[in-house]
Protein backbone atom coordinates (compact mmCIF):
# COMPACT_ATOMS: atom_id res chain seq x y z
CA UNK A 1 0.00 0.00 0.00
CA UNK A 2 1.11 3.40 -1.09
CA UNK A 3 1.86 5.93 2.21
CA UNK A 4 -0.92 7.67 3.39
CA UNK A 5 -4.10 6.05 1.93
CA UNK A 6 -7.07 7.43 2.92
CA UNK A 7 -9.75 4.37 3.82
CA UNK A 8 -11.50 5.16 0.74
CA UNK A 9 -8.42 4.75 -1.19
CA UNK A 10 -7.16 1.74 0.47
CA UNK A 11 -10.49 -0.03 -0.22
CA UNK A 12 -10.26 0.70 -3.91
CA UNK A 13 -6.39 -0.83 -3.99
CA UNK A 14 -8.15 -4.30 -2.29
CA UNK A 15 -10.38 -4.33 -6.14
CA UNK A 16 -8.68 -6.22 -8.67
CA UNK A 17 -9.03 -4.42 -11.97
CA UNK A 18 -9.47 -6.56 -15.46
CA UNK A 19 -8.80 -4.26 -17.56
CA UNK A 20 -5.97 -1.34 -17.64
CA UNK A 21 -6.27 1.56 -15.72
CA UNK A 22 -4.53 5.21 -16.37
CA UNK A 23 -2.08 4.27 -13.84
CA UNK A 24 -1.02 1.02 -15.45
CA UNK A 25 -1.33 1.42 -19.07
CA UNK A 26 2.05 4.47 -19.05
CA UNK A 27 3.79 1.02 -17.78
CA UNK A 28 2.38 -1.32 -20.34
CA UNK A 29 2.27 0.25 -23.08
CA UNK A 30 6.54 0.98 -23.60
CA UNK A 31 7.08 -2.76 -22.22
CA UNK A 32 4.78 -3.26 -25.26
CA UNK A 33 6.62 -1.38 -27.48
CA UNK A 34 10.32 -2.63 -26.08
CA UNK A 35 9.08 -6.34 -26.56
CA UNK A 36 7.91 -5.14 -30.19
CA UNK A 37 11.20 -3.67 -31.32
CA UNK A 38 14.00 -5.47 -29.75
CA UNK A 39 14.84 -7.40 -33.30
CA UNK A 40 17.42 -5.35 -34.94
CA UNK A 41 16.44 -6.05 -38.29
CA UNK A 42 13.86 -4.59 -40.52
CA UNK A 43 12.88 -8.12 -41.46
CA UNK A 44 12.60 -9.53 -37.53
CA UNK A 45 10.62 -6.31 -36.42
CA UNK A 46 7.97 -7.16 -39.37
CA UNK A 47 7.70 -10.43 -38.21
CA UNK A 48 7.32 -9.33 -35.07
CA UNK A 49 4.30 -7.23 -35.90
CA UNK A 50 2.93 -10.17 -38.40
CA UNK A 51 2.70 -12.44 -35.65
CA UNK A 52 0.78 -9.85 -33.61
CA UNK A 53 -1.47 -9.36 -35.62
CA UNK A 54 -2.07 -12.68 -37.00
CA UNK A 55 -2.61 -14.32 -33.24
CA UNK A 56 -4.35 -11.50 -32.09
CA UNK A 57 -6.82 -10.87 -34.96
CA UNK A 58 -5.57 -7.31 -35.70
CA UNK A 59 -4.49 -5.01 -38.60
CA UNK A 60 -1.74 -2.67 -37.92
CA UNK A 61 0.73 -1.02 -39.32
CA UNK A 62 3.89 -2.25 -40.91
CA UNK A 63 7.17 -0.61 -38.71
CA UNK A 64 9.64 0.96 -40.91
CA UNK A 65 13.30 1.83 -39.70
CA UNK A 66 15.16 4.85 -40.54
CA UNK A 67 18.73 5.77 -39.60
CA UNK A 68 17.29 6.58 -35.85
CA UNK A 69 15.48 3.25 -35.48
CA UNK A 70 11.58 3.03 -36.32
CA UNK A 71 10.27 5.85 -37.83
CA UNK A 72 6.87 4.80 -38.53
CA UNK A 73 5.49 2.32 -35.56
CA UNK A 74 2.23 0.05 -35.27
CA UNK A 75 1.98 1.46 -31.93
CA UNK A 76 0.32 4.22 -32.42
CA UNK A 77 -2.49 2.18 -33.38
CA UNK A 78 -2.10 -0.56 -30.12
CA UNK A 79 -2.30 2.71 -27.53
CA UNK A 80 -6.11 3.07 -29.31
CA UNK A 81 -6.79 -0.30 -28.77
CA UNK A 82 -9.37 -1.69 -26.40
CA UNK A 83 -8.02 -3.32 -23.16
CA UNK A 84 -8.85 -6.72 -24.04
CA UNK A 85 -6.86 -6.34 -27.47
CA UNK A 86 -3.88 -4.95 -25.32
CA UNK A 87 -3.75 -7.83 -22.65
CA UNK A 88 -4.32 -9.97 -25.14
CA UNK A 89 -1.13 -8.49 -27.45
CA UNK A 90 0.68 -9.09 -23.60
CA UNK A 91 -0.26 -12.38 -23.52
CA UNK A 92 1.19 -12.98 -27.06
CA UNK A 93 4.61 -11.46 -26.64
CA UNK A 94 4.85 -13.38 -23.27
CA UNK A 95 4.14 -16.50 -24.97
CA UNK A 96 6.75 -16.03 -27.91
CA UNK A 97 9.97 -17.11 -25.44
CA UNK A 98 11.58 -14.22 -27.04
CA UNK A 99 12.30 -12.55 -23.16
CA UNK A 100 14.76 -13.03 -20.54
CA UNK A 101 13.61 -13.02 -17.18
CA UNK A 102 14.08 -10.03 -16.20
CA UNK A 103 11.05 -8.83 -18.80
CA UNK A 104 9.01 -11.20 -17.43
CA UNK A 105 9.62 -10.07 -14.03
CA UNK A 106 9.09 -6.96 -14.91
CA UNK A 107 5.46 -6.87 -16.45
CA UNK A 108 4.37 -9.12 -13.54
CA UNK A 109 5.36 -6.33 -11.49
CA UNK A 110 3.09 -3.77 -13.33
CA UNK A 111 0.33 -6.01 -13.04
CA UNK A 112 0.93 -6.92 -9.16
CA UNK A 113 0.86 -2.92 -8.52
CA UNK A 114 -1.55 -2.00 -10.52
CA UNK A 115 -3.77 -3.99 -8.66
CA UNK A 116 -4.37 -6.10 -11.81
CA UNK A 117 -6.90 -9.27 -11.96
CA UNK A 118 -4.18 -10.73 -14.42
CA UNK A 119 -0.52 -12.08 -13.27
CA UNK A 120 2.22 -14.56 -15.42
CA UNK A 121 1.66 -17.74 -14.98
CA UNK A 122 3.69 -20.51 -16.34
CA UNK A 123 1.79 -22.67 -18.82
CA UNK A 124 4.28 -25.72 -20.60
CA UNK A 125 6.81 -24.08 -21.35
CA UNK A 126 5.89 -19.93 -21.62
CA UNK A 127 4.77 -17.85 -19.65
CA UNK A 128 1.61 -16.61 -20.09
CA UNK A 129 -1.42 -14.06 -18.49
CA UNK A 130 -3.48 -16.25 -15.83
CA UNK A 131 -5.91 -15.27 -13.73
CA UNK A 132 -4.74 -13.87 -10.18
CA UNK A 133 -6.89 -16.37 -7.45
CA UNK A 134 -6.24 -16.42 -3.79
CA UNK A 135 -2.77 -17.66 -2.57
CA UNK A 136 -4.41 -20.44 -0.60
CA UNK A 137 -6.46 -21.70 -3.49
CA UNK A 138 -3.41 -21.85 -5.65
CA UNK A 139 -1.64 -23.28 -2.86
CA UNK A 140 -3.70 -25.90 -3.00
CA UNK A 141 -3.97 -26.78 -6.54
CA UNK A 142 -0.59 -26.97 -6.91
CA UNK A 143 -0.04 -29.17 -4.47
CA UNK A 144 -2.57 -31.82 -5.92
CA UNK A 145 -0.96 -31.24 -9.66
CA UNK A 146 2.66 -31.45 -8.31
CA UNK A 147 1.86 -35.08 -6.32
CA UNK A 148 -0.91 -36.22 -8.91
CA UNK A 149 1.18 -38.03 -10.76
CA UNK A 150 -0.27 -38.17 -14.57
CA UNK A 151 -3.75 -36.72 -12.60
CA UNK A 152 -1.55 -33.78 -11.71
CA UNK A 153 -0.93 -33.25 -14.66
CA UNK A 154 -4.23 -33.48 -16.45
CA UNK A 155 -5.18 -31.49 -13.78
CA UNK A 156 -2.50 -28.34 -14.44
CA UNK A 157 -4.18 -28.51 -17.81
CA UNK A 158 -7.28 -28.18 -16.41
CA UNK A 159 -6.28 -25.39 -13.75
CA UNK A 160 -4.54 -23.51 -16.87
CA UNK A 161 -7.69 -23.81 -19.55
CA UNK A 162 -10.04 -21.76 -16.98
CA UNK A 163 -7.54 -19.50 -15.84
CA UNK A 164 -5.83 -18.58 -18.65
CA UNK A 165 -6.39 -14.70 -20.51
CA UNK A 166 -9.08 -16.09 -22.87
CA UNK A 167 -9.99 -19.54 -21.05
CA UNK A 168 -10.70 -22.97 -22.58
CA UNK A 169 -13.95 -23.64 -20.50
CA UNK A 170 -14.93 -26.65 -22.42
CA UNK A 171 -11.56 -28.30 -22.21
CA UNK A 172 -11.21 -27.35 -18.74
CA UNK A 173 -14.01 -29.07 -17.35
CA UNK A 174 -13.13 -31.85 -20.02
CA UNK A 175 -9.57 -32.16 -18.25
CA UNK A 176 -10.94 -31.54 -15.10
CA UNK A 177 -13.24 -35.09 -15.29
CA UNK A 178 -10.09 -37.35 -17.11
CA UNK A 179 -8.07 -36.17 -13.91
CA UNK A 180 -10.35 -37.35 -11.32
CA UNK A 181 -10.76 -40.38 -13.76
CA UNK A 182 -7.03 -41.11 -13.96
CA UNK A 183 -6.76 -40.36 -9.58
CA UNK A 184 -9.61 -42.45 -8.82
CA UNK A 185 -9.83 -45.11 -10.97
CA UNK A 186 -6.30 -46.87 -9.52
CA UNK A 187 -7.65 -45.55 -6.12
CA UNK A 188 -10.49 -48.14 -6.42
CA UNK A 189 -8.59 -50.89 -7.67
CA UNK A 190 -10.81 -50.28 -11.44
CA UNK A 191 -8.33 -51.75 -14.11
CA UNK A 192 -10.72 -51.48 -17.17
CA UNK A 193 -8.78 -49.50 -20.12
CA UNK A 194 -12.14 -48.47 -20.78
CA UNK A 195 -13.37 -47.54 -17.63
CA UNK A 196 -15.07 -43.28 -17.11
CA UNK A 197 -15.69 -41.39 -13.74
CA UNK A 198 -19.22 -43.59 -14.55
CA UNK A 199 -17.43 -46.35 -13.19
CA UNK A 200 -15.70 -44.08 -10.28
CA UNK A 201 -19.25 -43.28 -9.34
CA UNK A 202 -20.63 -46.75 -9.53
CA UNK A 203 -18.27 -48.40 -7.34
CA UNK A 204 -18.85 -45.65 -4.22
CA UNK A 205 -22.33 -46.62 -4.70
CA UNK A 206 -21.62 -50.15 -3.92
CA UNK A 207 -20.42 -48.87 -0.51
CA UNK A 208 -17.25 -49.35 1.51
CA UNK A 209 -15.63 -46.03 0.69
CA UNK A 210 -15.52 -43.03 2.70
CA UNK A 211 -12.89 -40.58 4.00
CA UNK A 212 -10.57 -40.90 6.93
CA UNK A 213 -13.02 -38.85 9.30
CA UNK A 214 -13.06 -40.54 13.20
CA UNK A 215 -16.25 -38.49 13.87
CA UNK A 216 -19.12 -38.92 10.43
CA UNK A 217 -22.24 -36.42 10.58
CA UNK A 218 -25.50 -38.67 10.53
CA UNK A 219 -26.70 -36.02 7.99
CA UNK A 220 -23.29 -35.97 5.76
CA UNK A 221 -21.43 -39.11 6.16
CA UNK A 222 -18.20 -38.10 4.54
CA UNK A 223 -19.58 -41.27 1.62
CA UNK A 224 -22.39 -39.26 0.75
CA UNK A 225 -20.44 -35.74 0.45
CA UNK A 226 -17.70 -38.09 -1.51
CA UNK A 227 -20.44 -39.44 -4.08
CA UNK A 228 -22.23 -36.67 -4.03
CA UNK A 229 -19.55 -34.26 -5.58
CA UNK A 230 -18.63 -36.69 -7.83
CA UNK A 231 -22.26 -36.99 -9.00
CA UNK A 232 -22.10 -33.26 -9.19
CA UNK A 233 -18.85 -33.19 -11.66
CA UNK A 234 -20.35 -36.06 -14.02
CA UNK A 235 -23.66 -34.78 -14.40
CA UNK A 236 -22.07 -31.03 -14.80
CA UNK A 237 -20.56 -32.29 -17.94
CA UNK A 238 -23.13 -31.28 -20.13
CA UNK A 239 -21.23 -30.40 -23.22
CA UNK A 240 -19.37 -34.09 -23.73
CA UNK A 241 -22.27 -35.25 -26.01
CA UNK A 242 -23.63 -34.18 -28.95
CA UNK A 243 -27.75 -33.18 -29.28
CA UNK A 244 -30.12 -30.90 -30.35
CA UNK A 245 -29.97 -28.32 -27.65
CA UNK A 246 -25.91 -28.46 -27.44
CA UNK A 247 -24.07 -25.49 -25.78
CA UNK A 248 -20.66 -25.28 -24.52
CA UNK A 249 -20.34 -25.19 -20.68
CA UNK A 250 -20.02 -21.69 -19.51
CA UNK A 251 -16.94 -20.34 -17.69
CA UNK A 252 -18.47 -20.47 -14.24
CA UNK A 253 -19.74 -24.26 -14.53
CA UNK A 254 -15.92 -24.70 -15.72
CA UNK A 255 -14.09 -22.77 -13.14
CA UNK A 256 -16.35 -24.80 -10.39
CA UNK A 257 -15.42 -28.40 -12.36
CA UNK A 258 -12.01 -27.62 -12.13
CA UNK A 259 -11.93 -26.46 -7.98
CA UNK A 260 -13.85 -29.39 -7.83
CA UNK A 261 -11.24 -31.74 -9.30
CA UNK A 262 -8.41 -30.01 -7.38
CA UNK A 263 -10.31 -31.22 -4.08
CA UNK A 264 -11.24 -34.83 -5.72
CA UNK A 265 -7.67 -35.43 -6.97
CA UNK A 266 -5.60 -34.71 -3.91
CA UNK A 267 -8.19 -37.12 -2.12
CA UNK A 268 -7.68 -39.86 -4.32
CA UNK A 269 -4.14 -39.40 -5.38
CA UNK A 270 -3.25 -38.38 -1.41
CA UNK A 271 -5.00 -41.61 -0.26
CA UNK A 272 -7.87 -39.85 1.28
CA UNK A 273 -9.69 -41.95 0.29
CA UNK A 274 -10.00 -45.52 1.90
CA UNK A 275 -12.18 -48.35 2.95
CA UNK A 276 -14.78 -47.66 5.46
CA UNK A 277 -14.95 -51.15 6.05
CA UNK A 278 -11.15 -51.26 7.37
CA UNK A 279 -12.04 -48.53 10.23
Amino acid sequence: MPFGLSAAEAETRRVLVDGIPEWMSASILPWIWREIVAPRSTLALLERVRGIETSCLLSLEAPTVGFYGPMVTPMTQIQKLDDQHILRIVDYLLSQHHMGAAEVTKVREILHHGCSRWTIGQVGRSPRLVERVPSGVQDAAEASIVSGGAAGALLGHAWFKVHIYEPDDSGAYAAAVKAVEAASLPALGITDEEATLGNTIRAIEGGGWGLPFVREHRKAPSHDVLLGMLRCLWRGHRDRHGSVDYSDVDHDEALAAVTLAVTLVGWFAGGAVRSVIDR
